[in-house]
């Protein structure tokens, strides 16, 4: 009798992998919730809703793992069909994305207005994405014979390819153009500003290029290993490490405003930050003194930064 490793190790890693981001993005929006009480509207509707939408997709998962590794076990017919995994695969495993995206687009427009052709191209690439997996979703929804078993063979599709490899490449764009735009403000600030840049800089490498080598692990893994099930590793988790990769963008603002506090402080009455002074550590962000710095204009001069990137009065006015 084959064995069933191939088959059910990769659903029980990849639904891990899952469970693990999930727990990282409660923490990051209890974080936010926390911290960022006066944000628009609009962004704390769009960090609950992902955030809703994340635990959806955990609870179906979860529901999905106690039918095959639970109450059917032993039983190999119950992986025909897939359940729930068809929406939390590859349809919510390309929304997720896109929205996140969309909002890089978006500050990549706050940050420098001319370069509005770039954003629009990163629209478009990962609004394709979204529009490819959907129709991989659905195709997958259509087809009454279907079996995870058999995944590849139905997912070998052109969408499928158009699906994985638009969201790396916008993930690559967005992650280039935000390291350019922030390391070309960094010398034409002040010192602190310098530091902020930096940061943020940092920040931003390591959040999307962790995205896109996520997207394309799951590509690679499509590609070079047909007949199995490992592309289900990263896949699972895709749309939790997108929303994480927002929140933890967010959040930073939390550290950045913190140093930059601690070294106005150092600078105007000549103490030590790092030396408890009635211990600020835990004041709310809202009570630190407003940070922003220059934001170039439409016609490449400099002007006080007037729109926040992700939130108003705040550090990410970058």
């Amino acid at each position: 009798m084959p064995s069933s490793v191939p088959l059910t190790l990769p659903l029980l890693l990849g639904s891990l992998f899952s469970y693990t981001f999930f727990g990282a993005l409660l923490v990051q929006v209890y974080i936010y919730q926390t911290a960022f009480t006066r944000d628009p509207p609009i962004l704390k509707l769009l960090v609950y809703f992902l955030s809703c939408a994340i635990t959806v997709d955990a609870y179906l998962n979860a529901s999905d793992i106690v039918f095959w590794f639970a109450t059917s076990y032993g039983n190999p017919t119950v992986f025909s069909g897939g359940r729930y995994s068809k929406f939390y695969g590859p349809i919510m495993s390309s929304f997720i994305p896109m929205v996140v995206q969309l909002c890089f687009c978006y500050r990549i427009f706050i940050l420098r207005r001319t370069v509005w052709p770039l954003c629009i191209l990163i629209a478009l690439i990962s609004l394709a994405q979204f529009v490819a997996g959907f129709c991989s979703g659905v195709l997958v929804f259509l087809d009454a014979t279907y079996n995870i078993s058999s995944l590849h063979e139905r997912f070998n599709t052109v969408a499928t390819y158009v699906w994985l490899t638009s969201g790396t490449a916008a993930d690559v764009l967005i992650a280039i153009t935000m390291t350019v735009l922030l390391s070309a403000g960094r010398s034409k600030g002040h010192h602190t500003t310098h530091n902020i840049a930096k940061s943020l800089t940092i920040l931003i490498l390591e959040t999307n290029t962790f995205s896109a080598m996520s997207a394309l692990a799951f590509l690679v893994l499509f590609t070079s290993l047909p007949g199995t099930l490992y592309i289900l590793i990263p896949g699972f988790a895709l749309s939790a490490i997108y929303a994480n990769t927002l929140l933890v963008t967010l959040n930073n603002r939390v550290i950045l405003r913190s140093g930059a506090d601690a070294e106005h402080m150092y600078s105007t009455s000549g103490e030590n930050p790092l030396v408890d002074h009635g211990d600020t550590r835990f004041r709310s962000i809202e009570t630190v003194t407003e940070m922003s710095f220059a934001t170039p204009t439409a016609g490449g001069h400099e002007a006080a930064a007037e729109e926040p990137i992700f939130s108003n009065g705040d550090v990410s006015r970058v």
